[in-house]
């Protein structure tokens, strides 16, 4: 299980889709996924997909901790952790792209045969 403290506000990646904890009354929380809202009270458990559940595990002034439990395949993260993820990825494709786009260009220098010219 995986432990994070939340405000209202604040979201949680799991599998790549957001969890977000939209409010905090008297130590109950309510947080939305894929469209549906769910209220945990502290202790309750709540099944957000298959392999996925999230609980509730304590609140206080303006946060909640919330235990994440998933199959092991399944990527859990804040959403400032997800975003940096996500921007590594994106660079790192980009990087990719570009290294391939060189070795296509390789041996196409000055006198070197173009393809197609007869």
């Amino acid at each position: 299980m995986l432990v994070l403290k939340r405000k209202a506000g604040e979201v949680v990646f799991v599998g790549g889709e957001p969890v977000a904890v939209e409010r905090l009354v008297e130590g109950v929380a309510t947080v939305r996924f894929r469209g549906t809202q769910h209220t945990l009270g502290v202790g309750h458990r709540v099944e957000l997909r298959p392999g996925v559940a999230v609980r509730s595990l304590s609140a206080d002034l303006g946060s909640v901790r919330l235990g994440f439990e998933a199959d092991g395949a399944v990527e859990v993260h804040r959403a400032e952790v997800w975003e940096r993820i996500q921007q590594e990825r994106t660079q790192a494709e980009r990087n990719h792209a570009g290294t391939q786009e060189e070795a296509n260009h390789e041996g196409q220098g000055p006198g070197s045969p173009v393809e197609g010219a007869d």
